[in-house]
């Protein structure tokens, strides 16, 4: 007994949640129907990934180190997420559960609305939507504001989709 293969042709083309022509850089926006299995299962594992950041070679000037003003830039983020989350059993944004991110340490209403709005498109989905949320925090951090913005939000989802972040 031979067993028919299943074809995509009699089914409308997928949509796959985190690209084809909604915004994510990492998946074209025209594929051919042969490059959709390889696509949708590249896709499952691309969800995974928080940042997508597009790197040049290192110059030589790279391996004398960071500068004191980098470092210690790094060290202010560090201590301010250290005291924001004092008192719980989490050290950085990364350990704190989404459930948490969704109650104790919320966003602003704009930068909430952003990632929804993401997240109904299927620009994002539901499971990135946390990940993308303690970025925020990180950058919430790195700017010295107490609650993240939209502003945050958007950097995060750019930094998500292959962008980079401003300087």
């Amino acid at each position: 007994m031979r067993l028919r293969r299943r074809g995509r042709r009699d089914r409308a083309p997928s949509v796959h949640p985190s690209g084809g022509g909604t915004g994510d850089r990492r998946f074209p926006a025209d594929r051919s129907p042969r490059a959709e299995p390889q696509l949708s299962r590249m896709a499952r594992l691309l969800s995974r990934i928080d940042v997508c950041a597009k790197t040049h070679p290192l110059s030589q000037s790279v391996h004398a180190g960071e500068g004191s003003s980098a470092v210690a830039r790094v060290l202010a983020v560090c201590e301010r997420t250290a005291e924001r989350l004092a008192g719980t059993p989490w050290w950085t944004n990364a350990d704190v559960p989404a459930s948490e991110l969704h109650m104790t340490y919320r966003a602003t209403s704009e930068a909430i609305d952003l990632l929804a709005g993401h997240a109904a498109t299927g620009v994002l989905t539901v499971a990135a939507v946390a990940p993308v949320l303690r970025a925020v925090w990180t950058l919430a951090d790195l700017r010295r504001v107490d609650r993240p913005t939209a502003e945050e939000a958007a950097v995060a989802l750019d930094l998500r989709n292959g962008g980079g972040a401003p300087a």
